[in-house]
């Protein structure tokens, strides 16, 4: 299964235990794959490294570059249409449909998209749910 990730599943996910980790634990077994842009890769990297040095972590740079080696990276979609209420986040959208990817977020403004351009919106444990 494809998947694009929202930033702040990402963060967490770096950082914490829990359900967003676990979504990186399926990607590191190879359970699902990571579709990405450049503007994707950019975003992770600046929101993970910002929320790191402010809480004094580190460990962002080995997964950022593991996903920036294995993911499938889409060209840049063209910007159309707003999607959701926050044009933020209509790049994920989009790089899903590029790919036929599911987009996996706990953001109530991409959730409330689920289905729109044939891109399923599902949340860190219903993605988890969904594998074998």
């Amino acid at each position: 299964m494809r998947v694009v990730l929202d930033t702040n599943v990402l963060v967490s996910g770096i950082y914490f235990a829990g359900v967003p980790g676990d979504v990186l634990e399926a990607w590191r077994q190879g359970r699902i794959g990571f579709v990405v842009t450049a503007a994707n890769l950019d975003e992770y990297d600046r929101v993970a490294s910002d929320f790191g040095l402010r809480h004094g972590f580190t460990r962002a740079d080995e997964v950022l570059a593991a996903i920036a080696t294995s993911a499938s990276m889409v060209e840049e979609p063209p910007p159309g249409e707003p999607i959701t209420r926050d044009p933020d986040d209509d790049k994920f959208i989009r790089c899903a449909a590029a790919r036929r990817a599911a987009v996996v977020s706990g953001d109530n403004d991409l959730l409330a998209v689920d289905g729109r351009h044939g891109v399923r919106v599902l949340t860190p444990r219903q993605i988890l749910d969904l594998l074998p």
